[in-house]
């Protein structure tokens, strides 16, 4: 009998086994587009060092076109005054102080106008031509400086918006490849948060918070935490590999760094990795996760 209730008992627990759950797998499911199979990534951010002076920014943007074209499909890092001067020239602007002779010399604020004054201090303007011709004229002989051909620049002469539209369109012209080329690589710029990028299409980008950053995907450089993980309904990346490992996605592996650039020293990057731009379009296959 004992043996008949030993043998009974073996069975049950044997039939049962398909219900019974050992371990929960903690690690989120995610799915991303078709295009990225379930494996290892490596993901490389290359940050950028903007410069402050006005010549330097145009040899750096120069150079960082070159630097484009021979790297492509890489993570961009992009800092604050850097990624207002990229959305600039894609919709045909000036950079750095340029902006200030590209808009028209009748909607220049009094910040403006003020920054302007500083920038052309010692010229002549034309008497009793009012505010915005001086405005103009102020413009007119910004742009000469930036080209290098200030001594054209005449005190006495009423310059018109004309005037300033012959300078600027030769300006685009020279900087068509560079638009182009920035227009190529912008799906994988990182931009640093700023309020002016917050409503950037599926911007991603590099800041300091998740809380308020509207993004499908996030990179974030926090001491103590390394990884990835969904929070606030996106992705954030922790690169490196000191802290708390965050990493928690099924059949998925993300390792991420950080690497400082030097565009002077720096013509070529070997480095083999994922592009950004093709994590934006995921969704959280979990009911606690988020869903993008």
């Amino acid at each position: 009998m004992k043996k008949l209730l030993l043998i009974c008992g073996v069975v049950v627990l044997l039939g049962g086994c398909s219900d019974i759950v050992l371990r929960k797998d903690l690690h989120e499911r995610v799915a991303f587009s078709s295009e990225i199979k379930e494996g290892d990534y490596n993901l490389y951010f290359y940050k950028l060092n903007y410069p402050d002076n006005q010549q330097d920014k145009l040899d750096y943007l120069n150079n960082f076109k070159k630097f484009l074209n021979k790297n492509p499909h890489k993570n961009y890092i992009v800092p604050v005054e850097m990624g207002k001067d990229i959305l600039s020239i894609i919709n045909n602007g000036g950079y750095g102080e340029e902006k200030l002779a590209f808009k028209s010399g009748a909607d220049l604020n009094e910040e403006e106008r003020n920054s302007l004054k500083v920038l052309t201090e010692d010229i002549d303007v034309p008497k009793g031509g009012g505010e915005i011709q001086e405005n103009i004229n102020r413009q007119y002989y910004l742009l000469l400086t930036l080209e290098e051909r200030a001594e054209e620049y005449d005190g006495n002469s009423y310059y018109t918006e004309l005037d300033k539209e012959k300078i600027i369109t030769d300006l685009l012209i020279e900087r068509k490849e560079l638009k182009e080329a920035l227009k190529t690589n912008f799906k994988n710029f990182i931009f640093s948060y700023d309020n002016e990028f917050k409503n950037l299409e599926n911007g991603i980008y590099f800041s300091d918070k998740i809380q308020g950053v509207k993004s499908n995907l996030l990179i974030i450089s926090k001491k103590g935490y390394s990884g990835y993980e969904i929070k606030n309904n996106k992705i954030v990346f922790y690169p490196g590999n000191e802290g708390k490992d965050l990493e928690g996605f099924r059949n998925f592996d993300f390792n991420s760094e950080i690497i400082n650039l030097d565009l002077e020293k720096t013509k070529t990057v070997n480095t083999m990795g994922l592009e950004i731009s093709d994590l934006n379009s995921w969704k959280s296959l979990d009911v606690s996760g988020g869903n993008n």
